[in-house]
C-alpha cells in the first residue's frame, strides 16, 4: 500500500486546492478522500464535484487501490 495518492483536479476544483495535480496522504475509500478534502479545503463543501477512479465516474463509495488514478471533476454541461 502506498503512503500517498495522486489526484488531478480540473476547473474550480483545481483553483480551490491550488494546483491541477497534487499528492495527498493515502486514504482507503472515496468517502474518506472526500472527508479529508473537505477538512483541508473547506471551500470544497460549497462546490459540487464528481470523482473519477481509474477513468470511471464514481457515484458511491469505492476502495482506492495504491496505483489508482483519481480525478476531481467540476460540474459540466454539454450541448
Amino acid at each position: 500500500m502506498s503512503s500517498s495518492i495522486n489526484i488531478i483536479a480540473f476547473g474550480r476544483i483545481a483553483e480551490i486546492i491550488g494546483t491541477s495535480s497534487r499528492s495527498f496522504p493515502y486514504v482507503a475509500t472515496i468517502n474518506e478522500l472526500k472527508e479529508f478534502l473537505n477538512v483541508k479545503f473547506p471551500e470544497l463543501k460549497k462546490v459540487k464535484y464528481a470523482v473519477a477512479l481509474n477513468k470511471k465516474l464514481i457515484t458511491t463509495d469505492a476502495t482506492i487501490e495504491a496505483s489508482a488514478n483519481i480525478a476531481l471533476l467540476p460540474p459540466f454541461s454539454g450541448g
